[in-house]
């Protein structure tokens, strides 16, 4: 459809920036899953009066990992967000393909045409 409206679109770009986020989205909860699973064995560590130590830096450089990927999702997002914004709307079946607006079809016209006696500016 983008080809019939004689756009230059990254169409491709678009599709790679939406896998990538997707991808990062999914690794961000998988993360996520495990920082609370950690939380809750810290928990129950302490309630038994163990240590936990490693588990709280492991838990630490989880939540680093979660930190550099939300920045990263802030950029893809971005880039995503203008791209969608650029997208063309799809035409109506009606409407008739053309290269420019000189291959329109006019349908109807309304009110009075009016005539000047000099040539109007744009």
């Amino acid at each position: 459809m983008i080809t019939n409206r004689n756009i230059d679109y990254p169409l491709d770009h678009l599709l790679s920036l939406d896998l990538e986020r997707r991808n990062i989205i999914t690794k961000n909860q998988t993360l996520k899953e495990q920082k609370n699973q950690i939380s809750e064995n810290i928990a129950t560590l302490k309630k038994q009066g163990k240590k936990a130590d490693n588990m709280i830096i492991k838990m630490k450089q989880i939540s680093n990992d979660i930190m550099n990927l939300n920045s990263s999702t802030r950029k893809i997002n971005s880039d995503f967000h203008n791209l969608i914004m650029r997208l063309p709307n799809i035409p109506d079946i009606s409407v008739p393909l053309g290269k420019d607006s000189h291959e329109n079809v006019e349908i109807k016209r309304y009110g009075d045409i009016k005539k000047f006696e000099f040539k109007p500016k744009n």
